[in-house]
């Protein structure tokens, strides 16, 4: 992300020659409407983050070779500014969106694996978002934390089952979690019904503004009862 300072937005003016509409009252309008987020600074301030091409009519005159090294936005009417403005207002959305770091995701995980190990329904959706998207391992799919409530209740109150962490991989950069773990549980299988079972798979999460935003579940297609082994049948 950049540093905490205002958005720097070179302005650049054609020459002027037939423009179409009042420059300068348009530019206003959108440095009013920017600020104080982003600001409307000179074309040699130094140091911009892009540049905004003002042009008088579709002609387009203004000489842009300097800022090839930079992102440029031409505006040649008025209705160009709202797209600019709009444009902006997304740009600052997704800088300011917050981030955890790699200790905090790490921590928020540890914090999420006592929650389950305490059957602790609530301590688990905590950390989703009210929109959360789960896959679980038979392809299934809710959507919400309420839809998760309800299907995970009945499951959370027998408290039979134990998730043990083996791995964990995290890219910060990306807000991303694999957390490779064996559930050990109860035997759904026919023929073994209550016996121990263990199964393996990962859970892949990915995070916005702090929060888990989706829970794609993945599991071996093989469990193991009594020591062997057995395909999985869903």
């Amino acid at each position: 992300m950049r540093d905490a300072h205002p958005l720097k937005i070179g302005l650049k003016y054609c020459g002027g020659c037939t423009p179409d509409y009042d420059r300068v009252a348009l530019v206003e309008e959108i440095a009013a409407r920017i600020a104080p987020d982003a600001v409307l600074v000179r074309p040699d301030s130094g140091e911009l983050d892009l540049v905004l091409a003002v042009q008088g009519c579709p002609t387009a005159c203004a000489d842009l070779t300097p800022f090839t090294h930079l992102p440029v936005w031409t505006i040649t009417c008025p209705e160009g500014a709202e797209a600019f403005i709009q444009h902006i207002e997304t740009f600052l959305r997704k800088e300011t969106a917050m981030k955890l770091s790699r200790d905090a995701l790490q921590r928020a995980i540890e914090n999420w694996n006592v929650a389950w190990a305490n059957y602790d329904l609530e301590g688990v959706l905590a950390l989703m978002s009210e929109d959360i998207v789960f896959d679980n391992w038979t392809g299934g799919q809710a959507r919400g934390k309420e839809k998760l409530r309800q299907a995970w209740g009945p499951w959370f109150a027998q408290g039979d089952f134990s998730f043990i962490h083996e791995d964990l991989f995290i890219d910060e950069a990306a807000q991303k979690v694999l957390f490779r773990w064996r559930l050990e549980w109860p035997c759904r299988e026919k023929g073994f019904e209550r016996r121990l079972e263990k199964r393996r798979g990962v859970d892949v999460m990915h995070f916005r503004d702090g929060r888990m935003v989706e829970k794609l579940t993945y599991s071996k297609t093989t469990i193991e009862i009594d020591g062997q082994r057995h395909a999985l049948h869903v």
